[in-house]
C-alpha cells in the first residue's frame, strides 16, 4: 500500500497504479490481521502485567493436576496448576483458534466452540489422527449431564495442532475445536492428564478478583455442608430443600427422586455421612438457572442398614448472587 501511494505521488508512474489497486482491493488480510489482533492483545496483557489467579477455580482437590482455560473472547488459552501451597501458577498462555462461528455450541455441525467445564478425557496420535489435526489432540467429555439437561448435542471437540504446513491461522477458524500451533501443542501435551486436567471454556474469564472468589468459595461450602447436615438428621424435607425445582439425577426428576429419598430414609435410625477430596469449579457462563459450580468429591455414606463409598459429582445452581445454591444435577461417578 505504501509503495501505491509512493507511485501516485511521484504522478509520472500514477498512470501504471491501477492494476496494483485492483490487486490490493481483491487480497483478502482478515484472516492474518485477525490472528495478528488477538496475538497483540495477548503480549499488551503481559506487558500490563495482567496477572493474578482465575476467579473460577475455587478449589482445586488433590484429584486435580491442572485447569485449562479457554477465553473465546480473547483467543487466549491459559493454564494453570496447584502449586501445593493453597495458590495457582500459571504454566502457559496461548494463542488458540476456536470455532468459526461465535457463540455458544448447541447443535452438531454448527461451528462453535461449547461453553462449560469439561475435563480430557483420550489422547489421539499416529494412525488414529489425520494429518490435518496436527501431533496430537485431546478430546473433552463434551456433552456432559448439563449440556444434556439443555438438549444440547454434538461431539468431537478437541484440542489439536494444525495442518504441518500450516503456520498461521485466524482466531475463528475451526469446527468448534481449540486449536494451537504444533509447537506450543507439543510443549503443553506433557501437561495433560486425562480425567485430572480440568478445562474451563467461556468468553471473557476473570482473574485477580480475591474477594469475588473467596465469598463464592465460602457460599457454596456453607449450602454444601447445609445439605450435608440436613441429610445426617434424617429430616426428608429439609435435606430435600436443596434440590432445585428442575433437578434430574439420570432418569430421575425432583418428584421421582422425591418419593425415592422418602422411601429409602423411612425405616432408618441413623445416617452418617461425610465428604472428602473436594474441588470445586466455577463455570463463567450464565445458563437459563444463573450462576453454576460443579463439584466433585468422595462420599462417605453409613446407616443402620447399610454402607457405601464413591466418588459424587454435583451441579449447583443459582439464580442470583445471595440465593442458595440448589442440586441441579446428582451424579455417582466411576472410580
Amino acid at each position: 500500500m505504501q509503495a501505491v501511494q509512493s507511485m501516485r505521488q511521484a504522478g509520472v508512474y500514477a498512470d501504471s497504479t491501477g492494476a496494483e489497486e485492483q490487486l490490493l482491493a481483491s487480497a483478502d488480510l482478515s484472516r492474518g490481521l485477525g490472528e495478528a489482533d488477538a496475538r497483540l492483545n495477548q503480549f499488551m496483557d503481559k506487558f500490563n502485567q495482567v496477572q493474578g489467579e482465575p476467579l473460577d477455580v475455587l478449589l482445586p482437590g488433590p484429584d486435580v493436576a491442572n485447569v485449562f482455560l479457554f477465553d473465546k473472547a480473547r483467543n487466549r488459552m491459559f493454564l494453570y496448576a496447584p502449586d501445593g501451597k493453597g495458590k495457582l501458577k500459571k504454566l502457559a498462555d496461548e494463542y488458540v483458534v476456536t470455532g468459526s462461528v461465535k457463540g455458544d455450541k448447541q447443535h452438531q455441525g454448527d461451528g462453535k466452540s461449547p461453553n462449560g467445564i469439561y475435563r480430557f478425557i483420550k489422547k489421539l496420535q499416529d494412525k488414529e489422527l489425520e494429518a490435518r489435526y496436527g501431533p496430537v489432540a485431546f478430546p473433552i467429555d463434551y456433552p456432559n449431564e448439563l449440556d444434556q439437561l439443555h438438549r444440547k448435542d454434538g461431539n468431537g471437540i478437541w484440542m489439536h495442532g494444525y495442518p504441518a504446513d500450516v503456520l498461521r491461522r485466524p482466531p475463528q477458524d475451526t469446527r468448534g475445536c481449540f486449536s494451537l500451533d504444533n509447537r506450543h501443542l507439543v510443549e503443553i501435551e506433557k501437561q495433560v492428564k486425562l480425567g485430572r486436567s480440568w478445562v474451563i471454556v467461556g468468553e471473557n474469564l476473570e482473574f485477580d478478583a480475591k474477594g469475588e472468589r473467596a465469598a463464592l468459595l465460602a457460599s457454596v461450602q456453607r449450602d454444601i455442608e447445609a445439605w450435608r447436615s440436613d441429610w445426617a438428621s434424617l429430616d426428608t424435607n429439609a435435606y430435600l430443600s436443596h434440590y432445585h425445582h428442575d433437578f434430574r439425577s439420570g432418569n430421575r426428576d425432583l418428584a421421582a427422586w422425591k418419593a425415592y429419598k422418602q422411601r429409602v430414609n423411612a425405616n432408618k435410625r441413623f445416617v452418617e455421612v461425610n465428604f472428602s477430596r473436594m474441588t470445586l469449579i466455577h463455570d463463567p457462563n450464565s445458563w437459563p438457572e444463573g450462576e453454576v459450580v460443579v463439584a466433585e468429591f468422595d462420599q462417605s455414606y453409613r446407616s443402620d442398614n447399610y454402607a457405601d463409598k464413591g466418588r459424587k459429582r454435583l451441579y449447583l445452581a443459582r439464580q442470583h448472587k445471595g440465593d442458595n445454591w440448589k442440586i441441579l444435577i446428582e451424579e455417582s461417578l466411576k472410580r
